[in-house]
């Protein structure tokens, strides 16, 4: 089985092969000289913000068996509200299939 580490990479080539400007969310603890200093505020927030178009997508990647958070459903009803699409991704084949 595939790691989301790996997923997210398939999924990273293949919307820039079709020209998506492609940001990379990273999403763990601020460090600051080695030492986590705070917890990100942004937790929730999707692995990847893409973009094509003026329009922006935000996506989730999750390996088969993965579970959506607490904060990620939280932050996902958010956007939605906002009039944002947030997808959740468990395989190349699941983005194929929307872009």
């Amino acid at each position: 089985m595939q790691s989301e580490k790996e997923i997210q990479t398939q999924i990273v080539d293949y919307l820039k092969s079709r020209g998506f400007f492609v940001i990379r969310n990273y999403m763990g603890p601020i460090h600051y000289y080695g030492s986590k200093i705070r917890p990100n505020p942004n937790a929730g927030m999707p692995d990847l913000t893409i973009i094509k178009a003026g329009r922006t997508y935000f996506i989730e990647v999750k390996k088969h068996d993965g579970i959506v958070s607490a904060k990620q459903k939280e932050w996902h009803m958010k956007a939605y509200k906002a009039g944002v699409v947030v997808h959740i991704f468990r395989s190349i084949k699941d983005c194929i299939e929307v872009f």
